[in-house]
């Protein structure tokens, strides 16, 4: 690892986070996002080689990529882990018709999946089960509803 490297480019690191930070939420900590260009920052002082170019424009990629990492892994915890709320009247009624016709857990993930946008990957770690398994639950409950609809 070149130490220089860091050193010189802490305060470019700083100023990328501070870049993100202006486009992001009040609650989203400052200190959190420089804390993570300084990990991106080193991260890209070990794996920089000579042949990789200018080292600027290698840690550019490195430091963001390591600030939209946290803010990614930050996101789906928060959302994961808060029970699940649908987001308006439009999909209280259509959860509460899914749960007498399908049961509260295919409902959720009906919900979670077509109208909140969260991803099979997300639904998969809310309820401690495989992506596949979320995927054959969803097909079986959308096979359900289809009956209903055709009878």
């Amino acid at each position: 690892m070149n130490i220089n490297f860091v050193e010189k480019y802490m305060d470019y690191a700083k100023s990328l986070a501070c870049q993100i930070k202006k486009k992001l939420p009040n609650h989203v900590d400052i200190d959190d996002l420089i804390s993570q260009a300084y990990l991106g920052l080193v991260e890209s002082a070990i794996s920089y080689k000579e042949k990789d170019g200018c080292f600027k424009t290698w840690s550019y990629k490195r430091i963001r990529g390591a600030i939209l990492d946290f803010l990614r892994k930050q996101k789906n915890s928060s959302e994961i882990n808060d029970n699940f709320e649908a987001k308006n009247t439009n999909d209280y009624e259509m959860l509460d018709f899914l749960e007498k016709k399908t049961g509260k857990r295919e409902a959720d993930m009906v919900i979670m999946y077509h109208l909140q946008g969260f991803s099979l990957k997300d639904i998969a770690s809310k309820y401690n089960i495989s992506d596949v398994r979320v995927c054959q639950v969803m097909s079986k409950t959308k096979n359900k509803l289809k009956e209903m609809l055709a009878a």
